[in-house]
């Protein structure tokens, strides 16, 4: 765990309310478009860009942005309703989904982390960015007992502290096995819309293996080519030339694999909930 890290842990612990007011004004844009304020900003078509938790999703939020270049048109409303609004995100989005999305009028909506309904995905374009569902229930659980930062809205904080409570009281198999509903539920949902949308499967494990075929991916749906320039800038924010350093460095572990580390008995269990899903986005048992 760096040094910065560290720091925004502890600024985020002692002055959560300094967080919020920081996060207030980064989201602005997205508590207008909440509101009701979504004009044209572009002719260039928006798009949709779900990736699942554990999947570089910050990351690729801001090589989103970065591509992109018009502030404007990025539109991150989870980010703004997990730190401001404090409401519990994928039911909110699916309730006002109709309402809030409007890829028509240009925006690109990134992350979002869970299913939305079909009436306003359908004729967008739509990325599913994801990771062995496996791994993801390892790195959840380092994250969340350990290394995430805390939320600022009060109601969200409330919440990560109690999962991160039961977290730490099950330790790493016993809490794969009562994460895995939100799992399953979680890349069942983005393996229907892959079928019924032809919504393109990126995976995070290419990302690490051949990475100028993940940018080229990401770029293509968001109909930007992908010069040199871009590919140069979205690598140097990957950090990927990075290693891990320090203390807890393990916790941001990306090697594929992590779900080796659980026992036997729990791994059995999780393959057979999960024996449909994997080979839906490319995987293999």
């Amino acid at each position: 765990m760096s040094a910065q890290h560290r720091w925004r842990q502890r600024v985020s612990q002692r002055w959560p309310g300094l967080k919020r007011a920081y996060k207030r004004v980064v989201h602005r844009r997205e508590h207008r478009h909440l509101q009701g304020y979504a004009p044209q900003v572009s002719e260039q078509p928006g798009a949709f860009v779900f990736c699942a938790h554990k999947a570089a999703s910050t990351y690729l939020s801001r090589a989103v942005r970065y591509l992109v270049e018009d502030p404007a048109r990025c539109m991150d409303l989870e980010g703004y309703l997990w730190n401001v609004q404090g409401t519990p995100v994928a039911p909110y989005l699916r309730r006002h989904a109709p309402a809030i999305f409007h890829p028509q009028k240009g925006y690109v909506y990134c992350p979002i982390r869970s299913e939305l309904p079909d009436e306003v995905l359908l004729g967008q374009a739509g990325l599913v960015c994801v990771r062995d569902p496996r791994d993801v229930l390892v790195s959840h659980y380092h994250s969340i007992s350990r290394s995430h930062i805390a939320p600022a809205a009060s109601g969200a904080r409330a919440r990560f502290f109690a999962a991160r409570e039961r977290a730490l009281a099950l330790g790493l198999d016993a809490y794969a096995l009562d994460y895995l509903n939100t799992v399953e539920d979680t890349f069942a949902g983005f393996a229907r819309m892959v079928q019924q949308h032809g919504f393109r499967v990126l995976q995070y494990e290419r990302m690490l293996s051949d990475f100028d075929t993940w940018a080229s991916s990401l770029s293509e749906v968001l109909d930007i080519p992908l010069t040199q320039q871009r590919r140069d800038g979205l690598w140097a924010l990957s950090g990927l030339g990075q290693a891990a350093q320090g203390e807890g460095s393990h916790i941001r572990n990306r090697n594929p694999g992590q779900f080796l580390g659980l026992k036997p008995q729990t791994l059995e269990q999780v393959n057979q909930r999960l024996s449909k899903i994997i080979p839906a986005l490319g995987y293999s048992l």
